[in-house]
């Protein structure tokens, strides 16, 4: 294992101290996990390749987030271990942003992690972080268009 690998599991790892042990590991249950129909989900596990991505996304977010503060002064924040906000574990698991970034760009929903779920366990709400990242990937389209056009 690389050094920088060993170095990002440990900041990770002391960035999260304060899980329970009684509190499973973060997995990507959604459908566009690794996992293959009919198997366990597959644990997000916090990787180099994750991590850069994710900073990426959530730089990205950050930009939005500021670019329609004075349209949307009550929008939801994203929540302190949300995937699309810099430094979270799931923010520097490979699949979990790769699942961020496919739903975002094909307008798939991307629920809120946080246990949000209805009386028939549906995800109730949607992942501010995903909105952000929609909202932004539509934006710099936009502009390419008009660039273009």
């Amino acid at each position: 294992m690389g050094s920088a690998l060993r170095k990002l599991r440990r900041a990770s790892a002391e960035s999260h101290a304060d899980y329970s042990k009684d509190i499973p590991r973060p997995v990507a249950p959604w459908e566009f996990s690794i996992a293959k129909p009919g198997e366990p989900s597959v644990p997000n596990e916090p990787s180099v390749e994750g991590a850069e991505l994710g900073r990426r996304v959530a730089e990205a977010c950050d930009e939005q987030e500021a670019h329609d503060a004075e349209r949307f002064p009550d929008r939801i924040p994203r929540c302190n271990d949300c995937a699309a906000r810099l430094g979270t574990l799931p923010n520097q698991c490979l699949s979990t942003i790769a699942d961020l970034l496919k739903c975002a760009g094909e307008s798939l929903p991307f629920y809120c992690h946080k246990g949000l779920k209805s009386d028939d366990d549906t995800p109730k709400r949607l992942c501010t972080g995903f909105a952000l990242l929609s909202a932004r990937m539509l934006r710099v389209a936009g502009l390419k268009a008009k660039a273009v056009g």
